[in-house]
């Protein structure tokens, strides 16, 4: 089982060291390390990352499953990881359109190298791709990490690995976010690695790998032999490194070699030069009698010879004479030549070697940037990778000259996150207090400073002073140093050595040791060397010295001191036209040990990297801050009021957006010019919010896109099937405009259908149609044909006919779904259909014939059709009402189709054999019956705008049905038979006439004892009113009908004249009935109304309506309903029924206590009352004491009321005696 680091990451430490209790350099170690023995490497000082080195690989970490998790996300959604930094980096390339960068710091060995190879794994991964040349690009950057760590990387006391140059790579993208191009910039080769090492440590990786993983055919060619053997290998006394396979390395160096567009011919002369740089340092040398510098041993000389391509004598003349122009420069004199001495010798010697192996890197650097192919787009990513401060017993030149340059990245450093940051906010009028910090740039003043001057503007003065017998050009240096230094605070002398010096840089004192100071920094090469190289047959040597040599020049060699000023202020300048990320790489122990930990050694680089002082303004200041312009064009997309633009100042549409997005007023501030955003949750929330506002702004566009094309491929297709179908054969009527939708059957809903596909190896095709069809066979004994259910799935591959087969499960049979036949879809030809309306398809298949009844079967042979075109096959397509079908045996079956006009049914009838088969079919519509035109166009996208919910619910209610009324109004319906007169009814209120004419019951209450109404009298047709509900006399209560209208039985046939109401019959008393109703109306006519039906038979005119009984008080019944109508005709009414209905209505349930004409519901019941929810609590399960405003102490075993959540870490809280504030989640366990 591996290691989870991510679950882990959860539960060691703080992930955000802003985030601790107590601000210390201690408890910042005492995280580390808890990390760190957790195999936790990555912790956050909010945008800033720290990487303590494990010195081991931690397995799921790092590869393609972290890198698709960490895409996309913010960085406080999963634990830190230099993954989220590089993400970070990336989004903000392309989203800000804005140049990036990040920049590794760290002392030796803590593991810059691998940081950085890890972002450009990360971002070569997640960028876009697709075609070669982006493809090609980030191979080349990938692969030329492998060519330039042979060369430039070494083992050191600290490091296995350790970078021996400084490196800058930028990698430029287009405007769509793709690797488009790069360069790389080297810095500082550490040269004198080539000709010396100390004690325990290598010189460059690739000696070893071509010494020792060479094939014994190269090795022959270039006179190797092991590296013990080699004088500028063996000084170190170090060949092996751990974890180091050098045969597997030098193939891997082989390779990357080719990726970077290196030729056979080329890796080849790369490596011959390295072998005559080993050959250089096998030539020694002994004083002879005069006191000059002889060869040891010639045979060396002649191999070395012929390895540069010159003569013998030639090589050992320049080794051992220097060419000496008397004059001086730019005046004429005399040219000697002059034998050297022992140590000239071995000093032109190892000066050729390191020029060598210097111009030989440079050729490889130039090599991966024609390849990488620098392009016209200034949008660029920046990696640096450099040395690490270094800090030996012996330091010279080359380490001053190292931490110089570290001292200058230290500077960028402390002017954007701490120096700038601060009298940024002074200036833009944010309420800050100033936190204290250590400004280096009195250090790099000190090192490079013109006035007063600095120690390598004297150096170089030093250096242009004629030597004296008396004083050394080093002794001299220190004597200059003394007397423009002495009083400096960071400079001063050793007691212990008179050639030392100190130095106190940001990370230490250092005591350098001036002894070679001047030498190194000439850098003399002699022209003697220059002219041997120049006349060399071995062309690519040639190639590397193309300087013209004139002894007459005026012009000084460029110092290294001066190039160091130059690369280094160059490095800076291109690192400030980015928006710079920062990576602190800390070395947890000086002995390599895998998850080691040195309390002392880490807290060394804490302080002095700045941690401390970085936690303190992380903490006190703002995350975020973008002028006002910016921050208006790039979230303005997020309101209506600023988009797509704001017309009123900058400052103002801030403000509009911050507002507008609900942002925590404490989040923000706005200042003279800019914005700020305090923390990096805040900012994640806000540019959360506008990604969605384009993810959804992108969907809709994708929407329409999709449904324009889907509807354009439609309509094609459609088209096409029409051109194959019309003229040639009939159409059934729904099948003409039929929509084609593929997956007919939902195939994947069925667990049978795909677990059949999976098993047989089809899970992977695409599956173009699918549908329920009918195979036709014939039954033996029934001895008729006969229609098989059949599922068909059609993929680009093949058709696959599914139907059930008979097995035996443990002695009984039962029917189970399979495959029955697997078509390759290159195996249909062709398809043969008939002229009628059937839906009969017979599939022409190389072996035999398959024949269907399928009712979508102009989609599957318009898909058959397509697939054939694109595989460039022939599909041939037949018509004919005579087929000849092919069967499983090889015989042939005749299926003919004819007419059948008799027929209704939707399946054409069948009748056959064995041997053929007669298909009837219906007529349909005429064989040129063509779709209906449809001329689409690309519609508009129109914002949709939707009725808020109370103005929906306002609507609905409006149009519900209001309470019944006391009324008799007919409810429309056909013409029918009339219902008879209701009687008194129960308790409740009746509902108008209903259907037919009946009254229609109300709701059913408990009845009540009631009178029953008398019969209605004569009704007629009449035209329907609002019935007229007037106050009844008390002379009309008298038990019968009202004077317009009394009790009577008879029925007649209704008059030709315009029918009068028939009035309901009066209400009863207390104990007493109510007059009966109208009678029956007689026979109605033909009627024209469009509103509810009548009485009895009428005249082509509106009818009115019977009314119904008149309805009881309390404890008395409503008089009776109308009567029944007559028998109805044929209406033409386009909503309610007319006339022929019946007439009045049943009578309503009497009411038992009033006759208002609605009824009241009854109250709702009383809402469940909702209890306030409780307050959440937590226990403190650590002490935790505030130390910033705001934080709120609380102690250990207590329990706090939970306030309000925060995603940062802190939560908002109330303590035990009542204080609110913040304090960190992890110190508390949630209890409710």
């Amino acid at each position: 089982m591996s290691f989870d680091w991510e679950q882990s990451s959860k539960r060691i430490g703080i992930d955000d060291l802003t985030l601790l209790t107590k601000v210390s350099e201690g408890q910042i170690v005492e995280n580390l390390k808890k990390r760190l023995q957790g195999s936790i490497i990555y912790t956050y000082i909010g945008f800033v990352l720290v990487a303590v080195n494990p010195y081991r690989l931690i397995k799921g970490m790092y590869g393609p499953e972290q890198i698709k998790k960490y895409r996309g996300k913010y960085s406080h959604e999963l634990p830190p990881h230099v993954y989220s930094l590089a993400d970070r980096m990336y989004r903000d390339l392309t989203s800000k359109r804005e140049s990036q960068a990040v920049i590794i710091t760290g002392e030796s060995g803590a593991g810059k190298t691998e940081t950085a190879k890890l972002i450009m794994q990360y971002i070569s991964s997640v960028s876009g791709g697709g075609s070669s040349q982006i493809e090609h690009v980030k191979k080349v950057v990938l692969e030329s990490n492998q060519v330039l760590e042979s060369f430039g990387n070494a083992t050191t006391l600290q490091n296995n690995n350790s970078s021996r140059f400084g490196k800058y790579m930028t990698i430029q993208f287009d405007e769509y976010g793709a690797p488009s191009g790069g360069r790389v910039r080297n810095y500082l080769l550490e040269k004198s690695r080539v000709v010396y090492q100390q004690q325990g440590e290598r010189n460059f990786h690739i000696f070893y790998q071509l010494t020792m993983g060479a094939s014994k055919e190269e090795k022959e060619y270039y006179g190797l032999d092991a590296p013990e053997n080699f004088n500028y290998m063996n000084q170190g006394g170090k060949y092996v490194t751990d974890g180091m396979d050098e045969v597997e390395e030098y193939t891997k160096t082989k390779e990357a070699m080719v990726s970077i567009g290196m030729t056979e011919e080329e890796s080849t002369q790369i490596f011959r030069t390295v072998a005559i740089i080993l050959h250089l340092g096998n030539i020694d040398f002994y004083e002879d009698e005069k006191g000059n510098a002889a060869i040891t041993d010639e045979s060396q000389v002649d191999w070395t010879a012929s390895l540069i391509g010159v003569e013998s004598q030639t090589l050992s003349y320049a080794l051992t004479f220097r060419t000496i122009h008397t004059g001086g420069i730019g005046r004429q004199g005399e040219v000697i030549n002059v034998n050297q001495d022992v140590n000239g010798a071995y000093f032109s010697r190892d000066a050729l070697a390191k020029a060598i192996y210097t111009r030989s890197f440079d050729r490889l650097v130039q090599h991966v940037n024609r390849a990488l192919g620098e392009t016209n787009h200034e949008l660029v990513l920046g990696i640096l990778d450099i040395f690490g401060f270094e800090i030996f017993l012996n330091n010279g030149f080359e380490q001053f000259c190292i931490n110089f340059v570290n001292e200058k990245l230290q500077q960028i450093f402390i002017e954007l996150t701490l120096k700038l940051e601060q009298e940024e906010y002074v200036q833009e009028g944010i309420k800050w207090t100033p936190i204290k910090y250590f400004n280096n740039k009195i250090v790099c003043d000190l090192i490079e400073g013109r006035n007063p001057l600095g120690i390598l503007t004297i150096l170089n003065d030093v250096c242009l002073m004629p030597k004296s017998q008396i004083q050394s050009q080093d002794e001299k240096l220190l004597a200059k140093f003394d007397e423009n230094l002495g009083n400096h605070e960071h400079y001063s002398r050793s007691f212990q050595d008179p050639m030392k010096f100190n130095l106190k840089h940001y990370a230490g004192n250092v005591e350098y040791n001036s002894v070679g100071f001047t030498d190194k920094n000439i850098d003399t090469l002699f022209n003697d060397l220059i002219l041997l190289c120049q006349g060399s047959s071995f062309e690519y040597l040639k190639s590397l010295f193309p300087e013209v040599i004139d002894a007459n020049s005026k012009k000084r060699p460029t110092s290294t001191g001066t190039k160091v000023i130059k690369n280094a202020s160059e490095l800076v300048e291109n690192l400030m036209k980015c928006i710079p990320h920062y990576i602190r790489c800390i070395r947890p122990n000086s002995t390599k040990k895998p998850l080691g930990f040195e309390d002392k050694l880490t807290s060394h680089q804490v302080r002095y990297l700045g941690l401390l002082e970085n936690i303190r303004v992380r903490r006190a200041g703002f995350a975020f801050r973008q002028p006002f312009e910016r921050f208006v064009h790039h979230y303005g997309v997020l309101c209506d009021k600023t988009w797509p633009r704001y017309n009123g100042s900058p400052k103002e549409g801030s403000k509009v957006l911050l507002d507008y997005i609900q942002l925590d007023p404490k989040e923000w501030q706005l200042g003279n010019s800019k914005v700020f955003i305090k923390h990096p949750e805040s900012l994640f929330h806000v540019e959360e919010l506008r990604e969605r506002k384009y993810h959804d702004s992108a969907r809709k566009i994708q929407k329409c896109y999709i449904h324009w094309k889907a509807r354009k491929h439609y309509l094609e297709l459609r088209q096409k099937a029409s051109d194959l179908l019309v003229g040639k054969k009939q159409r059934r009527r729904l099948s003409v405009n039929r929509i084609f939708t593929g997956d007919n059957i939902n195939y994947k809903s069925n667990a049978k259908i795909v677990d059949l596909l999976e098993s047989g190896g089809h899970s992977t095709e695409e599956v173009l149609y699918t549908n329920k069809v009918y195979r036709v066979g014939y039954s033996r004994w029934r001895k008729k044909a006969r229609r098989e259910d059949r599922d068909i799935i059609l993929t680009e591959r093949g058709l696959y006919i599914f139907g059930k087969a008979p097995i035996k499960v443990r002695g009984e049979k039962k029917m189970v779904l399979k495959i029955s036949r697997e078509i390759p879809i290159a195996t249909i030809t062709g398809a043969h259909l008939s002229t009628l309306a059937d839906n009969f398809v017979n599939l022409k298949i190389t072996n035999y014939d398959l024949l269907i009844e399928d009712d979508k079967k102009t989609e599957l042979i318009t898909i058959l059709n397509n697939k054939a075109e694109e595989a460039n096959r022939q599909f041939n397509l037949n018509f004919t009402n005579t087929i000849q079908s092919k069967e499983k045996t090889g015989k042939f079956r005749t299926i003919s189709f004819e007419a059948d006009t008799n027929s209704s049914t939707i399946l054409p009838n069948l009748k056959g054999s064995t041997k053929s088969l007669i298909v009837y079919v219906v007529p349909g519509l005429p064989a040129d019956t063509r779709p209906s035109k449809i001329t689409y166009k690309e519609r508009e996208v129109r914002k949709v705008k939707k009725k808020p919910v109370i103005q929906q619910q306002q609507q609905q209610q409006t149009t519900r049905r209001n309470p019944p009324q006391i009324s008799s109004r007919g409810r429309g319906g056909r013409g029918g038979r009339g219902g008879r007169g209701g009687r008194g009814g129960r308790g409740g209120f009746g509902r108008g006439g209903g259907r037919g004419g009946g009254g229609g019951r109300g709701k059913r209450q408990p009845p009540k004892p009631m009178g029953r109404g008398g019969r209605g009298g004569r009704g007629r047709g009449m035209k329907p009113t609002k019935p007229q509900i007037r106050e009844v006399q008390n002379e009309e209560i008298q038990g019968g009908g009202l004077k317009l209208g009394g009790g009577g039985s008879t029925r007649g046939r209704g008059r030709r004249e315009s029918p009068k109401i028939q009035p309901r019959g009066g209400r009863g008393t207390t104990s007493s009935r109510g007059g009966s109703g109208g009678g029956r109306g007689g026979w109605g006519q033909k009627q024209t109304t469009t509103t509810t039906r009548g009485g009895g038979r009428g005249r082509r005119e509106a009818p009115k309506i019977q009314p119904r009984g008149g309805r009881g008080t309390t404890s008395s019944r409503g008089g009776g309903g109308g009567g029944r109508g007559g028998w109805g005709q044929k209406q033409t009414t386009t909503s309610s029924r007319g006339g022929g209905s019946s007439g009045g209505g049943r009578g309503g349930w009497g009411s038992n206590n009033n006759t208002n004409t609605q009824v009241k519901r009854a109250p709702p019941k009383p809402k469940p009352k909702i209890q306030k929810p409780s307050v959440p609590t937590a226990s403190v399960l650590f002490s935790f004491e505030a130390s910033m405003e705001g934080e709120v102490s609380v102690q250990k075993g207590t329990t706090v009321e939970i306030v309000k959540k925060d995603e940062s870490g802190w939560w908002t809280v109330k303590n035990h005696i009542g204080e609110t504030g913040l304090a960190p989640y992890n110190y508390l366990k949630e209890l409710n």
